[in-house]
């Protein structure tokens, strides 16, 4: 079994890796979302880094880019294995005089070889202005590297298809479809949970109503037991979706 392949292994029979946050993105309306507590399970960690090692050569870097918050972690396990210093991309910064790039004074110089460190790569949005800020900063990032992709339509790429028109090599270790995938298939996730969380690749399938879509996951989440915010509960009601109960 390979590095990659324990790691799937490891994440299908993991309780909650896929959890109810329906909320409104910049590509439109999602009901499931990776959980990101998985992230701060140290036998996962543990799990990422060979696989990432098995897949690219992190050595060739200077540094680290970690954006947070998830990006953290694995930019922590991935440190103390290769022993290279990590910086902190944020996108904003609460304390007026504070450096969006935590670090960067300490080991960030011009032509650093820089890979960026996150768990997660969809339209590629908080990716490219992390990526903005480290070219102000003189750096030279070469890599993206993510534990996972949101395998969706193409058209919804984004910043994705630019990194890739500048050279920026993308590595990820699992796709959404193959987390479903070995969840499903181990009895992790129910039939419903697995079909509503794989039409989220789908951005338009929560578009409107006309497929039933929304209607069936209210009726899922009501089941739940979960509440949905002001945001979420207009934005249904407006496509006609009965949120009561």
């Amino acid at each position: 079994m390979t590095a990659r392949e324990n790691l799937l292994h490891r994440l299908a029979t993991y309780p909650d890796v896929i959890i109810p946050v329906p909320t409104l993105t910049n590509i439109g309306f999602t009901p499931f979302d990776f959980s990101r507590g998985v992230l701060q399970d140290p036998t996962v960690l543990e799990s990422i880094v060979p696989a990432f090692l098995e897949k690219g050569d992190f050595q060739k870097y200077d540094l680290f880019a970690a954006l947070p918050i998830s990006g953290i972690s694995i930019a922590t396990a991935l440190a103390l294995v290769i022993k290279k210093p990590f910086v902190i991309v944020r996108e904003e910064v609460k304390r007026p005089g504070r450096p969006q790039i935590m670090g960067g004074n300490n080991f960030l110089k011009p032509g650093s070889r820089v890979c960026i460190i996150d768990d997660w790569i969809a339209s590629g949005l908080n990716k490219h202005a992390a990526l903005k800020l480290l070219d102000e900063a003189g750096a030279k990032v070469e890599m993206i590297a993510c534990l996972g992709d949101f395998d969706m339509d193409e058209n919804e790429r984004g910043y994705v298809h630019d990194f890739q028109k500048r050279g920026i090599e993308i590595l990820t270790l699992l796709t959404w479809t193959e987390l479903l995938g070995a969840q499903y298939k181990a009895g992790t996730m129910d039939k419903e949970l697995y079909e509503l969380s794989m039409l989220r690749l789908r951005t338009g399938s929560f578009a409107d109503d006309s497929k039933g879509n929304l209607t069936r996951c209210a009726a899922y989440l009501r089941k739940l037991g979960v509440t949905l915010n002001s945001q979420v509960k207009e934005f249904m009601m407006k496509k006609g979706v009965d949120v009561s109960g």
